[in-house]
Parts: structure tokens; sequence; C-alpha cells
């Protein structure tokens, strides 16, 4: 997009700090203490700054011209005259270039102890947004979530909390120390030199109307380019993600072409935002000389007409170049006030979105779990499709603990609809879903989702130690635990030979295992859960024949004393179901499995010799 295209839309700035104090407010009045001492330590720091130059003048006017000292310092003179202490020149600019090094060192600690300070309320507030953000993330349904990019996710937790904390913790106090900076300077310059104090005011002005000119312009362009940034997160972690499917299907020049293409709209952007900034810059830096030339010019005046010294005409010039430091600096304040606005409304958004599932007032939690799961009349279409677009029709089944349930269907036929179901991840359009005979919406979240053990057909496994992608509890990791787990799915020998063991470090996804171990080991961490039903969606796909035979004898041994429902299409996991389901374009329908044959035709053949 060229910059001419970009529309610049008006955002009341009032109604930006207002989400950015709702967003933090609470997390900011949490930490004030250490903030508020944070911003004492700056106005002492400033107090101490303003000092600086005097040194200085003392040595030109008292020392070097031979005005009378000042009456404090005439004083401290008269009182060492009657010790006996006499001080010569050389002696005088010594003290006072001591002095001007006290100082000097005494605003560098005051500095210091203030940037400690604000960095502890930064990384305190950058712990508790990204912790909520992710919070809340965890809480949406899953097609809340399937609205939003990994990647461009990772920028929320990341990169916005990071922005947002940084204006709130950083960004502002430096605001607040040049004002206080800008304060205490031109109330010294009025009683120098009320006239030459007034053209600095004047400026000061002209530079805050300009700011407010351009930081509108200059927030909107980082809006943009934040959006850009996020559809090239989004696209970048897809292209490293899918990058084996690329290579098989030969598809990089146009995986290459489609991320050059986002990232010249990135590029685009970022050009945008700089051109805004430079324009602002360069701004800033005219009147910054202007006004330097203007005390310079209008004191050197004063001076000769005997209404200033040489001292005081250094001191103003000292303070005039403290005055319109801030100018240096005011493009980065206002392009990181725009980029913290912008991000406190990227993260304003996401929080506003009410998760679709929620516990309702006055749930109670599921204590001693039996794992009777019951479906009656449920249906369900999605939010955005018509309402006889039903993607379930009216399904009613059983789960029960000790019996084996296994569900097929064709591709789009409803299967993970109905898990997700299952999970409340989602809510039936009509009917009921019941667990040990209470309705779904009687219970807790929580307590619900911490009844399923559940192994998806990703296997997805967290990276780092293999023990801790297995154990997945805050409890202490017990080691004989996963070991037998590992021995149910029958890896504990293959670990073992391992020379870190338990302590391997696996790869982004488990790329360092086969299809196959990473299809045990993701059972090995459902088993370990030990909660009462298990939900597994594929477990045999793409696994090699062995590991086939292992994952069956396990949930043979599991089946016992769980409630089990396994999405499947193996011949070998539908003959040794006790409960056959199908579902074909939303409608299910149970069919007699295998095993209740054989059961019944046993039983006929009993009959049969009796009679």
């Amino acid at each position: 997009m060229k910059p001419a295209e970009i529309e610049f839309p008006s955002q009341s700035t009032d109604k930006l700090w207002l989400k950015v104090w709702k967003l933090a407010g609470a997390d900011l009045w949490d930490n004030r203490r250490t903030l508020f001492s944070a911003y004492l330590f700056g106005i002492v720091a400033v107090a101490a700054l303003l000092l600086l130059p005097w040194p200085l003048k003392l040595i030109i006017d008292h020392v070097m011209a031979g005005y009378d000292l000042p009456e404090i310092l005439t004083n401290i003179q008269a009182y060492l005259l009657t010790q006996g202490i006499t001080l010569s020149k050389e002696d005088k600019i010594i003290i006072f270039a001591t002095a001007y090094t006290f100082i000097a060192v005494f605003v560098t600690l005051c500095g210091s102890a203030e940037k400690m300070a604000g960095a502890r309320v930064r990384e305190n507030m950058v712990l508790r947004i990204r912790d909520k953000m992710l919070l809340h993330f965890q809480s949406l349904s899953s097609f809340q979530r399937s609205n939003y990019r990994s990647g461009d996710m990772g920028l929320y937790i990341l990169v916005d909390v990071h922005h947002l904390v940084r204006l709130l913790t950083k960004t502002i106090p430096l605001i607040f120390r040049h004002l206080a900076i800008a304060l205490f300077t031109l109330s010294i310059m009025f009683w120098l030199e009320p006239w030459l104090a007034g053209a600095g005011l004047f400026m000061v002005v002209i530079l805050a109307i300009l700011v407010r000119f351009h930081g509108s312009r200059l927030r909107c362009c980082s809006r943009y380019k934040r959006n850009q940034e996020g559809i090239v997160s989004g696209y970048t972690q897809e292209c490293v993600k899918g990058m084996t499917t690329v290579q098989a299907l030969s598809a990089e020049d146009y995986v290459r072409q489609k991320f050059l293409h986002a990232n010249r709209a990135s590029l685009q952007a970022g050009i945008t935002e700089t051109a805004a900034a430079v324009g602002m810059e360069r701004t800033m830096q005219i009147i910054n000389g202007f006004a330097v030339a203007l005390i310079m010019g209008g004191g050197a005046i004063f001076v000769l007409h005997g209404q200033m010294t040489v001292g005081d005409l250094t001191v103003f010039v000292a303070y005039m170049v403290q005055l319109l430091k801030p100018v240096e600096k005011i493009n980065e304040m206002a392009s990181a006030v725009s980029r913290g606005l912008t991000r406190a409304e990227h993260l304003t958004s996401l929080l506003n979105m009410k998760p679709a599932i929620q516990d309702k007032p006055k749930t109670q939690s599921i204590t001693n779990c039996q794992g009777i799961i019951e479906f009656h009349s449920v249906s369900f279409n999605y939010p955005n499709q018509a309402s006889e677009q039903l993607v379930l029709h009216n399904i009613s089944f059983k789960l029960q603990p000790g019996q084996l349930t296994v569900l097929t269907g064709s591709s789009g036929s409803g299967k993970s609809t109905l898990i997700n179901l299952i999970l409340r991840q989602l809510t039936p359009s009509s009917g009921n879903i019941l667990i040990d005979d209470k309705l779904y919406d009687e219970v807790s979240l929580t307590s619900l989702r911490a009844q399923f053990s559940v192994m998806l057909q990703q296997h997805h496994l967290f990276a780092g130690k293999l023990c801790n992608a297995l154990w997945l509890n805050n409890n202490t990791i017990d080691e004989e635990l996963i070991w037998q787990a590992l021995a149910q799915v029958d890896m504990e020998n293959y670990i073992r030979q391992l020379p870190l063991e338990l302590e391997t470090i696996l790869d982004e996804e488990g790329h360092n295992f086969s299809g196959g171990q990473r299809a045990r080991l993701s059972l090995a961490r459902a088993l370990l859960l030990n909660r009462p039903i298990l939900l597994l969606d594929e477990p045999l796909a793409n696994i090699d024949v062995q590991s086939q035979q292992v994952i069956i004898n396990a949930l043979e041994q599991i089946r016992q004393y769980k409630t089990c429902l396994i999405i499947s299409h193996m011949p070998a996991l539908i003959d040794r179901a006790n409960q056959l389901l199908k579902l074909e374009n939303g409608v299910l329908s149970i069919q007699p499995s295998k095993s209740t044959e054989d059961k019944k035709n046993n039983d006929n053949e009993i009959l049969d010799l009796l009679l």
C-alpha cells in the first residue's frame, strides 16, 4: 500500500488512555510504592540537575570577573577568615569544580535508583499482564481461538504487552521528568531574566502544539504497521511449521512469493511510519536551533547593556539547552506513546472478547466422578451458519466406565465437533449433555475438564525435558509413575537406553522421536493424568504396526476401569469395541459391535446346547 492510500481515522486520545487504565491500572496500583519511589528519585535528580550550571557561573562571575559572591557564600567566606583561612582564586575554582563533581555524582545515583525502581515495576507488570492475556486466551472456546493466528497471538502476549508496560513504566516517567525539568527550569529562568524566559516558554508551547499535531498521524501509522507485523508473524510461523510439507510439494517458490508479498506490505507500512517520525523530528530540530539562537543572541545583548552577567548568560544557555533536550527525544517518546496506545487497542480488543463458554452462577465441582456421559437429543451448528445447517442432528448416546466406545465416520461428518462438545469447548444449540446425571451447565468448567485425559491426533509435545513434557501438573514430578506409564506403552526400555533417560531433551513438537514413539508418549501423558474418562482421536493413525499393537494392548488394560471413547477407523479397535457409533452428515447411529455380536452368538450357542 502506498503512503497516500493509508487512511488516518480520528480516534479519541482520551478513550485510548481510558483503555490503557482499564487494562493495566490495577497492576500499576499494586506497584504504587515502588513506582512512587521511582518518581521521587526522578524529582530529586531533576532538582540536582538544575544546580549543575551554577558552579560554572560562580567561577566565571565571582572568580574570573571579580563580582561579589552571593550572600550565603560571602558569609561562609567571612567565617573562614575569622578562623584564619584565606581562600585564593585557585582554591575557589577547585572548590566549585569539586561541588560540580558531587552534584553530577548525586544526579547519577538518583537517576540509577529511579531506573532500578522503574525496572522492578516494569518486569512485575509484564509478568502479570502476560499471565492475564494467556489466561484469557485459554478461556476462549476453540471456535473463538481459531480467529487468531498463533504467530499474531504471540505478538499479543509478548510484543504488545511489552510496549504497553514500557509506555506506563518508562515513557510516561520520562515525560514526567522532562515536564519537571521544564517547570523548574522556566521558574529559574524567569527569576534570572523574565523576557528571555518568556521567549523560551513560547518555544515550549509551539513544540507542544506540533507534537499533538504530528502525534495523531504517527499513531495511525503505528497502528497500521502493527497490523502488517501481525500478518507477517502469523504467516512466518505457518511457513516454519509447514516447511516439510512445502518441500514435499515443491512449493518453495509459491510460499516465498507469498511471504515476500506480506513483507512488502509490512515494509511499506514501516516506511510510512518512519516518514511521519522523520517529519516530526525535522520540524523539532529546526525549532530547537532557532530557540537556542534566540536565547544566545538576546542574552548577549542583555550582557552588553549590563542587564546580565556572562555567568548569567552561561546559566541561561545551559538551561535553554536543558529545556530543549526533550526535543532530541521527542520523536522517540511520541513513537513510544503511539506504539503503547496502539498495542493497548489490540490487547483490549482481545480482552473484550467474552468467552463463549463460562460458568453460570452456583455451579458445582465434581467429586468421585464415575465417568458416565450422556447425550440427549443434542444438535449443534456454528454461530456463523444458518440455523438449518446443523453440524450434528439430534444425537443421543451414553458412555459408561468399563466400556470401550469407538466413533467412526467420514471426514467432515462432525466427529471433532462431537469431541469438542464432550470437552465443553463448544455448547449444544439444543439438547442436553450430562456427566454423572448432572447437566454440564451445573458443573464448573475447571472441574468438568479435569475429568478427561485426551490424546489428540497431532500428538503435540512441549519442547524441553521429557519428564516435564509428560508430567502436566503442578505436583512434584514422580519418576516412578512416569516409568510405569512408559512401561504401559512399551517405551520404558527405549527411554532407559538413552544417556539422559527422563532428562532427555525433546525438540520442538518432539521431532527427535519417530511418529509412533510420539504417539506412545502422548498416550503415556494421558495415562499419567489418571482421569476417569479417556478420549482418543485416531490413536493408531500414521504409526507403525508395532506401535499400533502396543497402544491396543494398553487400551485393553485401561478399558476395564475407565470410560473410553476413541475416534478411529481401524478394524483392530472396532473389533474390540463394546459400543460402535457411526456419524454420517451429522446423524449418529449406534451399530452392533463385533464383540457384542460374538457375545450374542456365544449365548445362542449355549442356549442351543441347553435345549
